[in-house]
């Protein structure tokens, strides 16, 4: 398999409806790679997975979306068997789902807190722990885990964000 050829291979990428996550499903469905994007936004994915098909260079890949919040270990887990379903298989996992919530610690909400630490930290290993064993059942696969350089490089404000 050439370096740039992923036929035949398939992707989730949570978070894929914008930004890192977007940017990233084009070049995995640009190299020939299934794609399917998820975040918790109906009309963002519609509107990526428009952007996505409509990209000069596309193979003859999928792209199919999924509403999914990553907090939900039970949606992580339902979204690696929705792959399976479609693509029927996981090569390639990319946790890119994040959350910002910025304010100084004495200010910042439990809610907020709670956003932060479940998306950016609980969702990426809900998403890996249901991925490996489908990946291992194939011979293995790719897990890549998008993050900031925040957590070396803290700043005001971003107590929680830092953390995660």
């Amino acid at each position: 398999m050439d370096m740039l050829d992923l036929e035949g291979r398939s992707a989730v990428v949570t978070g894929g409806s914008r930004g890192i996550g977007l940017a990233t499903a084009i070049a995995l469905r640009v190299a020939g790679a299934d794609v399917l994007i998820c975040g918790r936004s109906v009309d963002a994915l519609a509107s990526a997975s428009s952007r996505i098909r409509a990209e000069p260079g596309a193979m003859n890949s999928t792209v199919t979306t999924a509403v999914v919040d990553v907090r939900d270990s039970e949606q992580a887990r339902r979204l690696v068997q929705t792959s399976v379903e479609q693509f029927g298989r996981l090569d390639f996992l990319i946790n890119n789902a994040g959350v910002g919530r910025f304010a100084p610690l004495a200010e910042l909400t439990t809610d907020a807190w709670r956003e932060m630490v479940d998306t950016n930290l609980s969702g990426v290993f809900y998403c890996c722990r249901a991925a490996i064993p489908v990946m291992r059942e194939h011979g293995g696969g790719w897990i890549i885990n998008v993050s900031s350089l925040a957590a070396t490089r803290p700043f005001s404000g971003g107590s929680a964000y830092c953390a995660s």
